[in-house]
């Protein structure tokens, strides 16, 4: 389904453009693009277009989510980014995340087993890392509402959370965050 089609299908059920706010949150595959959008949903955003559906009840703050790759696919991110803000939200806020290699290769295998990273296959994902990455910057030259964080900062230090919430988004702070592991240091114990 379009954005467009998004927005004809629910246009009724959001307050007035001008009041909306999203955040759009893109990264490379295994780069911690659901753990911030969680985060998100934990500050009382509402989930829009993710796996889980509609989840949240604040419609004036939405979060959306997308990998490059997105279920395998090499989603026009520019496309998308465009579609957002001239055709659904007003104001999008694109939040880019990065994350030490070896372990979004990792998180990546975990979640699918049948994806050996050994040999040529990790140069393989390393270069849809470095496409992926560039995808994301062409869009990031199109918006001034660009936050840019790694997945490390993110999950160890709650001054930057703070900021990033409070400040930056101007969002609440989730004072428990259920949604934060880090996974990189069981990535590193394995063989």
């Amino acid at each position: 389904m379009t954005i467009k089609e998004l927005e004809l299908q629910t246009y009724d059920e959001w307050v007035e453009k001008e009041n909306r706010k999203t955040f759009f949150v893109v990264g490379g595959e295994g780069n911690g693009t659901y753990m911030l959008h969680d985060s998100l949903v934990e500050a009382g955003c509402t989930s829009y277009g993710n796996v889980y559906g509609l989840k949240g009840t604040n419609i004036e703050y939405t979060v959306i989510r997308r990998s490059l790759p997105h279920a395998g696919e090499w989603i026009d991110i520019k496309e998308m980014y465009m579609e957002l803000v001239h055709t659904f939200f007003e104001r999008v806020h694109m939040l880019m995340i990065v994350r030490e290699p070896n372990a979004a290769a990792k998180s990546v295998e975990m979640r699918d087993p049948t994806r050996d990273f050994r040999g040529l296959y990790y140069g393989s994902y390393l270069g849809q890392q470095r496409q992926a990455f560039h995808k994301l910057t062409e869009v990031a030259g199109l918006t001034m509402k660009l936050t840019y964080l790694t997945y490390e900062a993110f999950i160890h230090s709650e001054g930057f959370r703070r900021w990033l919430f409070e400040e930056r988004l101007q969002l609440p702070y989730p004072e428990d965050f259920e949604v934060l592991t880090d996974r990189n240091e069981q990535y590193y114990a394995q063989k």
